[in-house]
């Protein structure tokens, strides 16, 4: 009769072990692309606009260059405007986009040259408002957050496709099973630059904004 105790507990232990080696083992990638979203449901999405920078800059370049002739840099004079003008335009566009599609998370808007600041640590001092006006009241101090950038599927392919990309906040592209790249539809607005241009940013941006709320939501929901 001893013995009983004994055997049982014998018998319990290869059920003891397996349930520590499953609280042992490292969460699997699903679960971590789960983790991670139900961190960004609580947190902050940075979304990174286009600033134009470089080409900014080019242009400015040129206008101070004395070798540049007077016509010609009236043609820059043009095209500078014209770049400033409408990045502005897409920019607010995209603003209004996430604003009235995008619920999942708190959302940040910032400049993509704000990367660097972000990348060496800063939480504060470049975040905009709608009106595309610094905000310095706005940080990440403590938070949670993500990154979104436009870009393309695959950079080293012409084929690429142009694309909301998530980011860590260690700026690395997020993997499967995570949510993808959420396509923009290029063809549809560039029939819409056709037949309707004064739309056609509006639908692209807000038909993006719009799917990566349902997927990041479906994501969420799925676990």
């Amino acid at each position: 009769m001893k013995k009983l105790p004994v055997f049982a507990l014998l018998c319990c232990l290869p059920c003891f072990l397996f349930a520590q080696a499953e609280e042992d083992t490292p969460p699997g990638p699903k679960r971590k692309a789960y983790e991670t979203v139900k961190s960004l449901k609580g947190g902050v999405l940075v979304v990174c606009l286009p600033s134009n920078h470089k080409k900014i800059k080019a242009f400015s370049a040129l206008l101070d260059n004395p070798q540049v002739a007077e016509n010609e840099k009236k043609r820059i004079r043009q095209q500078l405007e014209t770049t400033l003008s409408e990045g502005r335009s897409d920019n607010l566009t995209a603003i209004a986009a996430f604003r009235q599609e995008y619920r999942f998370s708190d959302v940040y808007f910032a400049y993509d040259t704000a990367v660097i600041q972000l990348r060496n640590g800063a939480t504060s001092g470049f975040f905009l408002s709608d009106a595309l006006e610094v905000n310095t009241s706005t940080t990440l101090e403590g938070k949670f957050w993500m990154l979104l950038r436009i870009g393309y599927t695959d950079a080293t392919q012409s084929s690429g496709a142009e694309a909301f990309i998530l980011s860590d906040s260690n700026l690395n592209e997020l993997q499967p099973p995570f949510p993808a790249a959420i396509r923009l539809d290029n063809l549809g607005y560039l029939i819409n630059k056709t037949l309707a241009p004064e739309i056609a940013a509006r639908k692209r941006m807000t038909k993006a904004a719009k799917k990566l709320q349902e997927r990041l939501s479906d994501f969420y929901r799925g676990e």
